[in-house]
């Protein structure tokens, strides 16, 4: 994970969330999480987008409140690409919830970002009416 090569630290990542699901007892696994939610911050907001992904999907198998943490942690960021990323973090986040934090988005002062939190509340919307 402190790897100076984003390669090795994205690869590193995708064991580590997948060695996370496939532990069976609930109680490891809960201290796994844990353990893995201090690691997971810093490459959540990686530069290099490959661990940047990685990360945010290892957060998203430890559950939605984590998921959101992190997401809240890259949407403030001065960088465009990492609030994009959270945004989709973001939408993953069930209810209402994802949804009520991408809208502030569509006022973000750069164009990709409101792009971005235009078209992921479009998508939830539509998912969320054709469940309704």
């Amino acid at each position: 994970l402190d790897d100076q090569d984003g390669k090795v630290r994205s690869a590193a990542v995708w064991s580590l969330q997948t060695a996370y699901r496939l532990l069976g007892d609930e109680e490891l696994s809960d201290k796994l999480a844990d353990k893995l939610l201090k690691r997971l911050g810093p490459l959540v907001l990686d530069a290099e987008q490959n661990v940047r992904a990685a990360a945010s999907f290892a957060t998203l198998a430890l559950g939605s409140d984590h998921a959101q943490h992190f997401a809240e942690l890259a949407t403030q960021s001065d960088n465009p690409e990492l609030r994009k990323d959270g945004l989709l973090l973001l939408a993953s986040i069930p209810d209402d919830r994802g949804l009520d934090l991408i809208k502030p988005f569509l006022n973000d002062e750069d164009e990709d970002v409101r792009t971005r939190a235009a078209d992921l509340i479009e998508e939830m919307t539509q998912e969320i009416e054709a469940f309704s």
